[in-house]
């Protein structure tokens, strides 16, 4: 007896790749990997042809800040390796650097392939090399990604910026601050300080919660009034919890001075002796000026 066996197929689903908005652009760094999106109006920049990135119809894959692509979509979209540096970034795919020849032309490995990246409110200004040649619009009359020197409008959109997750998602540990929150009877030296190697911290001292733009902790905050510091921890794009400490400070009094006049009713004393203000002006000055 033969038996015939048959080789069962087993097709596993690929998970869906996701890619995170970049919200600042000083956490960018080359290596990173990129996808151009614009998501109100639920499309990513698709494959290059005729000058121009195409629209790829992503409805299903923004959920939040997070763009989740299917594997099997990823070959028509385009997903950029970040190189280069602030200010002459390059975005490369297989296909080469992308460059721009001139106003509403892209090509790969033509032109100038260096961009400059800034960003606001999450909307990322990709300015070509040459400022001749523009950024980097969503042209919605006309869906299509690609370069114009026109301004943004309703028409005519700024795009976002899609980094891609990192298998462990980094977490940053949150700040810590030394001397510890408390009174204090004189000014105090603060430092700041964080866990995660190669975190930026950034701080604020009143009382507003820090983000990226805040003041960039670099050495020791004098503090010399009752003062809260928040505080929290950045790297690669990704942010700590705030911390938060307040100082107080209760600098104790003492008196600098005393001014006595008009005409006392006994004229003699011996030392250490008591004496008796009647038909005296008696003022005290303190050391924070009051009386």
């Amino acid at each position: 007896m033969f038996f015939l066996l048959a080789a069962i197929a087993v097709q596993t689903q690929a998970e869906d790749v996701k890619f995170d908005l970049v919200t600042d652009a000083s956490s960018l760094k080359a290596g990173d990997v990129l996808i151009i999106g614009c998501s109100s109006k639920n499309k990513v920049a698709g494959s290059l042809g005729s000058s121009i990135l195409s629209s790829y119809d992503a409805t299903d894959f923004f959920s939040g800040s997070t763009v989740s692509i299917p594997d099997n979509a990823l070959s028509e979209i385009s997903v950029f390796t970040l190189g280069g540096s602030a200010g002459a970034w390059t975005l490369t795919t297989s296909n080469g650097a992308l460059g721009a020849t001139a106003v509403k032309k892209v090509a790969w490995g033509s032109g100038t392939t260096t961009w400059s990246i800034s960003i606001s409110n999450g909307l990322a200004t990709i300015q070509n090399g040459t400022s001749s040649y523009g950024k980097f619009l969503y042209n919605v009359g006309s869906p299509r990604f690609t370069t114009y020197t026109s301004g943004a409008s309703t028409s005519m959109l700024l795009p976002e910026l899609y980094r891609k997750q990192s298998a462990t998602p980094q977490t940053v540990a949150t700040p810590t601050f030394s001397p510890a929150e408390g009174t204090f009877t004189k000014a105090q030296s603060v430092t700041i300080s964080c866990e995660t190697e190669g975190a930026t911290i950034h701080y604020t001292t009143d009382g507003t919660t820090p983000d990226a733009q805040s003041n960039e902790y670099s050495s020791a905050i004098t503090v010399s009034e009752t003062t809260t510091i928040k505080a929290i921890a950045i790297k690669d794009g990704v942010s700590s919890e705030v911390a938060s400490a307040t100082y107080t400070i209760e600098i104790p009094k003492t008196m600098t001075s005393i001014a006595i006049s008009g005409t006392p009713t006994t004229t003699t004393y011996t030392v250490g002796e008591a004496f008796s203000t009647d038909g005296l002006s008696v003022i005290a000055t303190y050391s924070d000026n009051s009386n």
